[in-house]
């Protein structure tokens, strides 16, 4: 009886402390300077074996520069940290979301914050994001919701098949995503957005 009183809670503190050393080894993966500071973020992109789409990218829509690393707890996914903002309400530091492949190459689900309460981010939204080597960027495919309104429904249904009225936005195609800061896709700090001079 007292063999076992003394053994189980052995077993139970050298479970514990082995979990508590994983979890700060998987921590210290990503220090608080890498995920929050654009030089560290640069520096640890040097050092590390990429795979796509992992390294430094800017976000126009909210106006951030963001580090895109492979999760420290799901190795499949990547996640979404911003190193330098424009925006008073989004801070150095702070996890923006997470891109989670699916089955077709090149293709993510993308969750992302959408709004900061309490000086914390929240509502949470996917959307669809494709990754482009080409065009070292990676457009997103919002969910969107129209209203429209058709003056011509109160009509009889035979006189509605008369008049159609559709208006589109050409605005609406622009695609929007975010744009590789780094690395380079030669590793020279070219773009093949802008030509090389000779």
């Amino acid at each position: 009886m007292h063999c076992a009183s003394f053994i189980i809670p052995l077993f139970l503190s050298l479970f514990l402390m082995a979990s508590q050393d994983a979890m700060g080894k998987r921590s210290e993966k990503y220090p608080p300077t890498i995920t929050a500071d654009p030089v560290a973020a640069r520096a640890y992109c040097d050092k590390a074996p990429l795979m796509d789409p992992e390294g430094l990218w800017e976000y126009p829509e909210f106006n951030v520069q963001v580090l895109i690393v492979r999760d420290d707890e799901d190795a499949s996914s990547f996640g979404i940290w911003i190193i330098d903002s424009e925006n008073c309400t989004l801070s150095p530091g702070d996890r923006l979301g997470t891109l989670s492949p699916s089955l077709k190459t090149g293709e993510f689900k993308l969750n992302i914050f959408t709004s900061v309460k309490n000086g914390k981010l929240c509502a949470s939204k996917d959307a669809l994001a494709s990754f482009s080597e080409k065009d070292e960027a990676i457009f997103v495919d919002k969910f969107k919701i129209k209203f429209s309104f058709n003056p011509f429904g109160f009509l009889p249904s035979h006189l509605r098949r008369l008049f159609r009225l559709k208006t589109e936005n050409p605005a609406d195609k622009i695609k929007t995503g975010l744009k590789r800061i780094y690395p380079s896709y030669d590793g020279n700090g070219n773009s093949r957005r802008r030509p090389i001079y000779l």
